[in-house]
């Protein structure tokens, strides 16, 4: 949960209000509106840059981008001792060192900052600090599958996923099969360009049971208010499946998908400032100096406007002075 949470701040989607985080819907609905592969493109530009925590140091940023050119460099979809991967990652870093210009910025921050610690490591860390991102970031996102052997961490292949993320050829598989029974059940036969984009759709109104070599998802009514209130919409969901299954819809199913989808509509709950004037025209005066300073407000009634976000409500405060030369004193 703190890596999710993280994450929606890199990204924007929270606001702070004081002790609180509140979620900006407009960037929730354009985070909603993106394709999958431009939001892995994003999670993994932040994932990449990563650079606090005890798992980072200096040297983690080349050695990040060194180990995908490695293994881009493999054949695809083969399964790859990870332990000699990691070793040929660390020795290319340390003989490009002066190719890479590492150390003339390693040279300008130790005269720069005080704090060396995460200039200078031991060299044992450096693979493992670089095998735990692999392992708590890269496979997170799906971009590489791991190989356990009696619990630990042996080998890894450059998924699907990934290799559509870095241009990498990946061995063509049979285009993906989406099957919707009158029980109410979805199966997915994985495969094809379209499998992560399916995948994250379905996850939106269905729910996942299984996930083997055919992902097993259940419809029911918690489901699809869900999807609903995640952002589709009924035609979206029966749109998606009329598109993507392999055989028409069962009646009875998509006659609940309907029953189960009216009324549900999602109510969006906002904290605002409401600013209240005696008269119209203070009203009038009042929206003109929030315009003129680039203040987004909201207009209620001739005498209420509303201002809706936590930056907003300081900006108004800013404005103070400027509002109490219009004869406009905030109460």
């Amino acid at each position: 949960m703190g890596q999710v949470v993280a994450q929606c701040r890199r990204l924007s989607f929270f606001e702070q209000d004081g002790t609180r985080l509140r979620c900006d819907p407009i960037r929730r609905r354009a985070w909603a509106g993106k394709r999958p592969m431009a939001k892995l493109r994003e999670l993994y530009g932040h994932l990449q840059a990563e650079s606090r925590g005890e798992r980072w140091s200096f040297h983690q940023a080349d050695l990040r981008e060194i180990f995908f050119e490695e293994l881009s460099r493999l054949e695809a979809g083969r399964w790859i001792p990870a332990r000699p991967l990691l070793g040929a990652t660390t020795a290319a870093y340390l003989l490009g060192l002066k190719a890479r210009g590492v150390d003339a910025e390693f040279r300008r921050r130790w005269n720069e900052e005080t704090h060396h610690g995460k200039l200078v490591v031991p060299l044992e860390k450096l693979s493992h600090d670089l095998s735990w991102w692999v392992i708590h970031r890269m496979a997170l996102l799906g971009l590489v599958d791991l190989g356990y052997r009696e619990g630990k961490f042996q080998s890894l292949r450059l998924s699907p996923l990934g290799g559509h993320l870095l241009g990498v050829q990946v061995p063509e598989r049979d285009a993906g099969r989406l099957v919707v029974n009158p029980d109410f059940e979805i199966l997915y036969f994985p495969g094809g360009e379209k499998e992560p984009e399916i995948t994250l759709t379905l996850s939106h109104f269905a729910e996942r049971v299984r996930s083997d070599r055919v992902k097993r998802y259940q419809l029911t009514q918690e489901g699809v208010k869900r999807g609903i209130l995640s952002g589709m919409d009924l035609a979206a969901i029966l749109g998606f499946l009329d598109a993507n299954a392999q055989s028409p819809i069962p009646s009875n199913v998509r006659y609940s998908i309907k029953e189960w989808a009216e009324g549900v509509e999602p109510v969006q709950r906002q904290r605002a400032l409401l600013l209240r004037s005696r008269s119209k025209k203070g009203a009038d005066r009042l929206a003109a100096v929030l315009e003129s300073g680039g203040v987004p407000c909201e207009r209620l009634s001739d005498t209420a406007i509303a201002i809706h976000s936590a930056k907003s409500e300081r900006a108004v405060r800013d404005l103070a002075d400027t509002l109490r030369e219009q004869g406009l004193c905030l109460e």
